[in-house]
């Protein structure tokens, strides 16, 4: 038994490497946009001042179109 890293739901991994118990946990937390990465969640930008969370914004565009 494996527990998903992001519900803590316990269930049987068919891989050795899944971290995810279902394709809707997979989805809701992964960033298909940057490989391998977790999404980030508005509470990691809250500490960020409204200059740091422009240039952000500006870094996005100019990296995704």
């Amino acid at each position: 038994m494996a527990k998903c890293l992001y519900c803590g739901k316990n269930f049987k991994p068919k891989r050795h490497w899944q971290k995810f118990c279902s394709k809707e946990c997979r989805l809701k937390h992964w960033d298909p946009i940057s490989g391998r990465k977790m999404r980030k969640v508005l509470s990691e930008y809250l500490h960020l001042s409204q200059k740091e969370i422009e240039k952000l914004i500006k870094k996005a565009k100019e990296d995704y179109g």
